[in-house]
């Protein structure tokens, strides 16, 4: 009969020992999910961040300038600016 209570403990304990993987296989698998979702909603974030960045560089891009004219044509007006005539009082000592 010993034999039999020998058996029986060494079930009890790989019994208790499933559990405890069992157990433990759970909670790696919750930690998992938690991290997979802060994962996720970085990528999220980051994904938002950059769309809005490519729209501000597209809306600081400049049209490429005009082609120059042909050197036989002749070349547009020059605007000039309008002289001014400054009056500086002189020192008189």
């Amino acid at each position: 009969m010993p034999d039999h209570n020998t058996r029986q403990a060494t079930i009890e304990r790989l019994e208790d020992a499933i559990a405890r993987l069992s157990q433990g296989h759970t909670t790696l698998t919750q930690r998992h999910a938690a991290i997979d979702n802060k994962f996720t909603q970085s990528h999220t974030v980051m994904d938002s961040k950059f769309e809005s960045i490519l729209d501000r560089l597209a809306a600081l891009i400049v049209d490429p300038p005009s082609p120059k004219p042909p050197p036989n044509s002749p070349s547009p007006p020059v605007p000039q600016r309008p002289h001014m005539k400054l009056d500086i009082p002189k020192f008189d000592g």
